[in-house]
């Protein structure tokens, strides 16, 4: 879609008026769609609320070195920029850690 969503359809057999009747409050909602192959349980539902239009922390991270990029001129590709810079921060990360 434009925003970079994806949408997804899903036909459910025919409900009881009143489950039908959640289903239409839940109309142009966020919230979690679960879906798997075996039975879910309690502990599959996140506890955080679904988050509505918030970027993810690695679209933050990408979107500040999209500036810092900018900032320094420009000099070779964004995709470059972001790809070395990132690689440095896996390094600097890597070197904490126990042997």
């Amino acid at each position: 879609m434009a925003d970079g969503s994806i949408q997804t359809v899903a036909s459910h057999p025919e409900l009881p008026p009143k489950e039908m009747a959640t289903l239409f409050e839940l109309r142009k909602s966020q919230g979690w769609w679960l879906f798997s192959e075996n039975p879910l349980t309690e502990q599959d539902v996140p506890e955080e609320k679904a988050q509505v239009g918030e970027k993810t922390q690695a679209q933050r991270l990408r979107a500040v070195l999209h500036v810092l990029w900018e900032q320094r001129g420009r000099q070779g590709t964004s995709e470059t920029f972001y790809r070395t810079n990132m690689e440095n921060i896996i390094n600097q990360v890597k070197e904490q850690l126990d042997d």
